[in-house]
């Protein structure tokens, strides 16, 4: 028996396909990973000496650090939301969902910004050791921090232009036309 294309079935691309299964994954083990943060958050809360040193030890850091210590039930909250949007917006790439495709644009976004300002809060821890006599920092040390930093540069801007790709990829009009078609029983 032969099977004839139906002319107004949607075309699936490999790479919708393949995007939507790779995050899916990444989205479900991020998923776990952070209700096990948010597990041992709440362990670490039971106890008052850690909460009162997480506090304490938090004024001496950059203001990023600073706010993410200060709230940082606001943040846990905000990395489960954004693994679990990535792995429901993976879920809906997979289906041609056409609103999934651009909440999960908006994820790739959100995760550049941050990627963004973690490199920046890193810079920024720096000059807390500008405090300390040269005398006293050896200069190993001092070498291994500027090749830490080149590294997370190195990674913030990879990742940066992968993902940017990824975004321009999935706004090229054959994508989302792809999206766009309907998957109605009529239409087959």
């Amino acid at each position: 028996m032969e099977t004839v294309d139906n002319p107004s079935s949607p075309q699936r691309s490999t790479f919708v396909t393949v995007t939507g299964w790779l995050f899916l994954s990444i989205g479900a083990i991020m998923t776990i990973f952070s209700l096990i943060q948010a597990l041992m958050y709440v362990r670490m809360l039971s106890m008052p000496t850690m909460h009162q040193a997480m506090h304490e030890g938090a004024k001496h850091l950059p203001f990023l650090l600073q706010l993410i210590f200060d709230h940082f039930r606001l943040y846990i909250f905000l990395v489960f939301s954004l693994s679990f949007a990535t792995f429901l917006s993976a879920i809906g790439l997979i289906k041609r969902s056409n609103m999934a495709r651009r909440l999960f644009i908006v994820i790739l976004t959100v995760s550049v910004l941050g990627m963004l300002a973690a490199f920046i809060t890193q810079l920024s821890i720096s000059p807390a050791t500008n405090n300390i006599p040269n005398a006293q920092i050896p200069k190993e040390a001092k070498n291994m921090l500027r090749a830490m930093k080149g590294f997370q540069f190195i990674l913030t801007f990879s990742f940066s232009c992968l993902i940017g790709w990824i975004i321009a990829r999935l706004s090229t009009p054959e994508i989302r036309a792809e999206f766009t078609k309907t998957n109605s029983p009529t239409a087959q």
